[in-house]
């Protein structure tokens, strides 16, 4: 699926909430939020799989 299909994302002026996908960066009109979510995902993983501490 391509990012624009919806049609809302081009349009969209707010503050987009996402997990750092590249091509969310292409919309210039909105303000871009990481979501923490995402974050704790990818530290638990480090965590678990790489012995990151």
């Amino acid at each position: 699926m391509h990012v624009d299909e919806g049609g809302i994302l081009p349009h969209f002026t707010g503050v987009l909430c996402h997990d750092h996908w590249k091509p969310y960066y292409q919309y210039t009109q909105c303000q871009h939020a990481l979501c923490n979510a995402h974050h704790i995902r990818e530290l638990e993983r480090a965590w678990d799989q790489d012995g990151m501490q």
